[in-house]
């Protein structure tokens, strides 16, 4: 029984690791023995491995690209009011700095499509139609803008597919908007501020996401 008791007590010290004891123990049963030499080492494969340092987010340095998309259009002179329209949307957009928690409306950027503010008479859709409308066009810039914003990983706050398909862009890439009835919005939900960089010409609209 006294072997028993030892025996579990070294069993006890060999689970808990190396171990070194400098005065005795004490007694079991009346037995007692010195501990003073008594030192247990485990083998180093049976070691509790370190625990590993937690991740760091990686850093995003200025002028990094997160995201960038693009779609084509055309230059001929049947499109000029839509072109024209298209280009005022690409340059309120353009330089646009979003900080952190920041949220973006597509509306509130472009402000009214009024003719004072120079937009033109060019298709939108109304109603699953084609009709004229002032500001037609400016879906092509939204929706580029919305999958550059997939592309970067951004958080999308609100989007809708137009009523009709389009040619520049696929089903899942529209982002139309109405004034004061359908906005394009999404969220900077990153660490850092964003900057969009958005351009047109040569039958090209380009919008890039990057940090500034």
């Amino acid at each position: 029984m006294k072997k028993l008791c030892i025996a579990l007590l070294l069993c006890s010290c060999i689970l808990s690791g190396s171990i070194s004891f400098a005065a005795p123990i004490g007694s079991i049963d009346g037995y007692s023995w010195d501990t003073a030499q008594i030192q247990v080492n485990m083998p180093a494969e049976y070691q509790p491995e370190p625990e590993p340092a937690p991740e760091e987010a990686p850093s995003v340095s200025a002028g990094t690209e997160i995201g960038r998309a693009s779609t084509t259009y055309s230059e001929s002179s049947s499109y000029a009011n839509r072109n024209q329209n298209m280009l005022l949307a690409t340059q309120a957009i353009n330089a646009v700095v979003l900080q952190p928690g920041e949220v973006f409306s597509y509306n509130n950027t472009l402000g009214p499509r009024t003719a004072e503010r120079g937009y033109k008479i060019a298709t939108i859709f109304q109603g699953g139609k084609k009709v004229p409308g002032l500001g037609g066009g400016i879906c092509q810039i939204s929706s580029t803008l919305y999958m550059a914003t997939k592309n970067a990983g951004l958080e999308i706050v609100e989007r809708y597919p137009h009523s009709l398909p389009v040619s520049y862009c696929s089903r899942d890439d529209e982002a139309t908007v109405s004034w004061g009835v359908l906005d394009y919005r999404f969220k900077n939900n990153l660490s850092v501020p964003i900057r969009i960089n958005a351009t047109m010409g040569g039958g090209v609209c380009e919008v890039i996401i990057q940090t500034p």
